[in-house]
């Protein structure tokens, strides 16, 4: 009776391997906007595979981001804007429906952003193209403060939660990277400001830098670009002065590596022009 106990749970372990996708996610928040006059900061969520051999079918998730209260208010998150996974969804002939998002599970400074998949075959995540989940707005506390935004891990409870469709089940994804915030609402405040780049849902481009703290790799990623495009970019230190400069040519999607080991330690602000418009980052040498 042992031996068929242990002979089963084998099967059912190699059955339940052999459905599991190779997915693994990469996650990213974005400021994108703050209204100091009406004391509210944007923050755009995304996600994509980490690389090409990890695509999956997105199905339920929970998204878990904690803030910093010195600038932020508690209990003020809200919902701006849903993205992409939002009610009926047709991509590529297949037909799926997610659930209104909610923000149920929500508590002081703790956000859980919740999607639930309600039927087909989930939405496609590829490398290659960010996935926009929607837009968060949370309430300014102090204007000439710092803050910290960042993703729960597997280590941080309670984690962030992203499942996949496989073969009609429910999987969960691997872990894979978070690009969390780390800014200061001075630097914006005064005036509403746009910080990085808006892009409604399939019209326009999206970009992202990472990692926001380097020792010396730095990845500007852009999606959507369809034209050829000459990029001048320039990297200022905090003192606004320039102290690198960097050229290319850019087309539909990918990715620029840059080179920034040779900086001295500090805070950077990473700008370029993209269709006529202002794309400006901040990264942190070490």
């Amino acid at each position: 009776m042992e031996r068929l106990f242990i002979f089963i749970c084998l099967v059912t372990l190699s059955f339940n391997s052999g459905m599991a996708q190779n997915g693994k996610y990469f996650i990213s928040a974005t400021l994108t906007e703050t209204d100091c006059t009406n004391n509210t900061a944007y923050f755009d969520i995304k996600i994509k595979a980490t690389d090409a051999n990890s695509s999956f079918l997105l199905a339920d998730q929970n998204y878990r981001i904690s803030y910093s209260s010195e600038a932020l208010v508690p209990n003020s998150a809200f919902i701006e804007r849903e993205g992409d996974v939002s009610g009926l969804v047709t991509t590529d002939g297949s037909m799926n429906f997610f659930e209104e998002h909610s923000l149920n599970g929500s508590q002081d400074t703790i956000i859980s952003y919740n999607i639930e998949h309600l039927g087909g075959d989930g939405y496609l995540v590829k490398e290659d193209q960010w996935v926009s989940i929607g837009r968060i707005g949370i309430e300014i506390a102090d204007p000439e403060a710092c803050f910290t935004l960042f993703f729960h891990d597997t280590e941080t409870f309670p984690p962030t939660y992203i499942g996949e469709n496989v073969q009609g089940l429910l999987v969960e994804v691997e872990e894979g990277a978070y690009h969390n915030v780390e800014d200061c609402l001075s630097d914006y405040c005064g005036t509403p400001s746009i910080i990085g780049v808006e892009f409604p849902i399939n019209e326009r481009y999206s970009t992202a830098l990472y990692p926001t703290t380097t020792g010396g790799n730095l990845v500007f990623e852009y999606t959507g670009v369809t034209t050829t495009q000459a990029l001048n970019i320039i990297i200022t230190n905090a003192a606004g002065q320039p102290v690198q400069r960097h050229q290319s040519r850019i087309q539909n999607s990918d990715k620029l590596h840059l080179d920034v080991s040779n900086l001295p330690q500090g805070m950077y602000i990473f700008s370029t022009l993209l269709n006529g418009e202002q794309v400006t980052e901040k990264f942190i040498k070490i």
